[in-house]
């Protein structure tokens, strides 16, 4: 491995043959060869490190040394090499035994399949019939609750340790599901799935230390923007109705930005316009908050090409 560390080349060698590097679901070892050979031990705990160690000098002071990111580098390319030629293997029978059954198998088979996982049932409805079970929302919802409760302690707080993995399974719920619903046409489901999602990460108590939140906020919105380029303008009232009712609700500030940003044709702007009245009506006794306001509603009445006479007395009243 070829590491750049405070504008110094190093070059670590990472022996994997033999019991050079060992790996398991608890610890990695291995034997680095550096000026002279070290020994480094990664600790993991569900497969995220929880503790390392090496017997270089500069380990030895209890820092971050390049042999133990070296191992974990080597470890990162291993691991991902043999979990790709497993899944390669098991798609491989997978696909030879489902194109050996018939029709009747098939059907009884994906029946089954139905009953023990409510998911399957919804993935066939939606490709095949282009709707959703009635139950389909409360499954959702349901998944929410189950990934709260299993990443969050007894008070309902997800900590450091949890938060990232909380994230990462909700954004990959809305990658899983909102595309296809999309496509299927089921705009207004997808919507309120994602404000589902929104509403469960960014009202639950959790330390987002690693920004794990504002990478999840980051794909609810690039969502939000997908279904409106597909909604027509009862769904888009809708949804503004929605982003401008939660703006006083949220504690992060992330929905008025993207709602001010991103309703920009004519009955966007006009919501918006009346939003920023409302606005700085309440700001009056607040400066900061007026300026940022006042800059906001100039903004949108260029962009509305209104007269240039009224666009000149709101400068003059806010000057």
């Amino acid at each position: 491995k070829v590491l750049y560390m405070e504008e110094i080349k190093v070059t670590v060698a990472v022996e994997t043959s033999g019991n050079n590097q060992e790996i398991s679901e608890e610890e990695i070892t291995a034997v680095v060869e550096g000026s002279e050979l070290y020994e480094v031990q990664i600790w993991l705990d569900h497969r995220r490190v929880n503790g390392m160690d090496c017997t270089c000098p500069y380990a030895a002071d209890g820092n971050a040394c390049k042999h133990m990111a070296a191992v974990l580098f080597e470890a990162e390319d291993t691991d991902l090499a043999v979990t790709q030629e497993k899944d390669t293997e098991s798609l491989t029978v997978i696909e030879r035994a489902i194109k050996e059954l018939t029709k009747e198998e098939a059907q009884k088979l994906l029946l089954e399949l139905t009953e023990a996982f409510p998911d399957t049932g919804e993935f066939i409805l939606l490709h095949t019939t282009k709707q959703l079970p009635k139950t389909a929302m409360t499954q959702w919802r349901r998944k929410l609750r189950e990934l709260e409760s299993k990443y969050s302690d007894r008070s309902g707080f997800v900590d450091y340790y949890n938060a990232s993995a909380f994230t990462d399974e909700l954004e990959e719920l809305l990658d899983s599901a909102i595309p296809d619903m999309v496509q299927a046409g089921l705009v207004e489901d997808a919507f309120n799935r994602v404000c589902e999602v929104y509403i469960a990460a960014t009202d639950i108590e959790m330390d987002d230390s690693d920004g794990g939140l504002g990478m999840l906020i980051s794909c609810c919105e690039r969502h939000w923007e997908d279904i409106l380029a597909h909604a027509d303008q009862n769904l888009c009232s809708k949804m503004y109705q929605w982003f401008s009712g939660r703006c006083d609700e949220e504690p992060y500030g992330f929905i008025e930005p993207f709602m001010l940003h991103t309703f920009r044709d004519e009955a966007g702007l006009k919501n918006n316009l009346a939003y920023i009245d409302k606005k700085i009506e309440e700001s009056k006794d607040d400066n900061w908050r007026l300026e940022e306001y006042a800059r906001q509603k100039l903004s949108i009445m260029e962009a509305l090409h209104l007269p240039q006479a009224k666009i000149d007395r709101v400068i003059q009243q806010y000057y």
